[in-house]
């Protein structure tokens, strides 16, 4: 993944222009990119996803989720596509794990690697935590934001919520949900720090076992959706893929 590439020249540029703040930084760090490094993809479901603004494609991600009876591990890449590609070069590879206790997650590890044309980003969470750099500039760190992750609140307890507090590392937003009147479907309301609302629609699915999101859809001005690729496109996008 170019998330290992990235995390790799990351850790190099830091040590020759401004060295992390401590060596617990630093050993946090290492553990993360071993995590990154002991993937395995033979046993994860592989998620494929569209977006699409006005009915034209701006972007798309693959998530792979593995799931023991223990542990947890979301990871994927999300990239600008389409007509979007045009004005942006945005491109992010993040990371979620945990363990699982009685079956509810507890988070361990949470790291995104974003890039848009001369913008460079790195923010990991480790042990309450949350450190990031921006242009290889150490940033201040914090303590990790009130609440779920997006990552392991969609993929691995994925749910209609009636109130929940959810973070992306950097920010926090109150999520309030009910049930729509499409089958397995929920309005949210997302509301960020700021006050700013916004309104979406979820549809929940089941894929290889698993209960995820099949389609995210946007309301008021702009109107904007991703959707679960078709598993007949996914399959043969997969084998064009291993072709020599």
């Amino acid at each position: 993944m170019q998330f290992r590439r990235n995390l790799t020249a990351f850790f190099r540029a830091c040590s020759g222009k401004r060295r992390l703040n401590d060596a617990a930084s630093r050993a946090i760090f290492i553990a993360l990119l071993a995590l990154l490094l002991s993937a395995s993809p033979t046993r994860a479901a592989t998620l494929h996803y569209d977006a699409y603004l006005s009915g034209l494609p701006i972007g798309s991600a693959i998530v792979e989720i593995e799931r023991t009876e223990h542990a947890y591990r979301v990871s994927g890449t999300a990239s600008s596509q389409g007509v979007a590609h045009l004005f942006s070069d945005w491109h992010s590879d993040f990371l979620a794990a945990g363990r699982l206790h009685n079956g509810d997650p507890i988070l361990t590890d949470y790291a995104y690697d974003e890039r848009e044309k001369a913008k460079h980003r790195v923010l990991w969470l480790s042990e309450g935590t949350v450190r990031h750099v921006k242009n290889d500039q150490v940033r201040p760190s914090h303590p990790v934001r009130t609440g779920t992750d997006i990552l392991t609140a969609f993929f691995i307890q994925p749910d209609c919520w009636a109130d929940r507090q959810l973070h992306t590392g950097r920010y926090s937003y109150r999520v309030t949900g009910r049930p729509s009147r499409q089958a397995a479907g929920c309005h949210f309301e997302v509301t960020d720090s700021d006050g700013d609302r916004t309104r979406i629609h979820v549809l929940f699915g089941q894929h290889e076992g698993r209960r995820i999101p099949i389609e995210v859809r946007s309301k008021g001005l702009i109107r904007g959706r991703i959707t679960l690729r078709p598993v007949s496109e996914q399959a043969a996008g997969m084998l064009l893929a291993e072709r020599p």
